[in-house]
């Protein structure tokens, strides 16, 4: 055998063993958890990993320019908690999610100038200003609870068919 046709052979294997690997992930998931297909499951699993997906896309946007930014995950739970306390108190989910927009591009351009204007160490930043963004989110969940609206569009809420459709316009 070649090697053209050895490694035709394991770039058409990998493919199948990737899907092959998350069938049996999902039959344990099955085996383990009776109530795993049922659609209310799927959606809560589809919000959850959508929510990850968001992250991932920013976090590639960043690694493809060649740096790193530790801080997203802390961003988005700032912002999330930020967006929430406008909802509940101004009762409005546009202004919750323009607060949420907000505090991610204000976090978003402080990086951006310490890392580009003040040469700074991007790894260093981002670890700063995750520790920032931790506490503000320890601090600003203590002891409190929000039942934020979910919106949706048909059957998907709308941060699942957000990821659906970002995804296929990146593909």
């Amino acid at each position: 055998m070649t090697d053209a046709m050895r490694d035709l052979a394991v770039r058409g294997l990998r493919p199948a063993l990737m899907v092959g690997a998350l069938v049996l992930i999902l039959l344990v998931l099955q085996a383990l958890s009776p109530v795993f297909f049922e659609p209310r499951n799927l959606i809560n699993v589809l919000v959850q990993a959508s929510m990850l997906s968001i992250l991932a896309l920013g976090m590639t946007v960043v690694m493809v320019g060649g740096g790193i930014d530790l801080s997203l995950p802390a961003n988005m739970a700032l912002s999330a908690i930020l967006g929430s306390m406008a909802m509940i108190a101004a009762d409005s989910v546009l202004l919750g999610c323009l607060v949420m927009l907000a505090c991610g591009a204000a976090i978003g351009a402080f990086n951006g100038f310490a890392v580009a204007r003040l040469r700074m160490i991007p790894f260093v930043v981002t670890l700063a200003m995750m520790t920032v963004a931790v506490a503000l989110v320890a601090y600003g969940i203590s002891r409190r609870t929000w039942d934020a609206p979910l919106l949706g569009l048909g059957l998907l809420p709308l941060l699942v068919t957000m990821i659906f459709g970002i995804s296929a316009a990146s593909a």
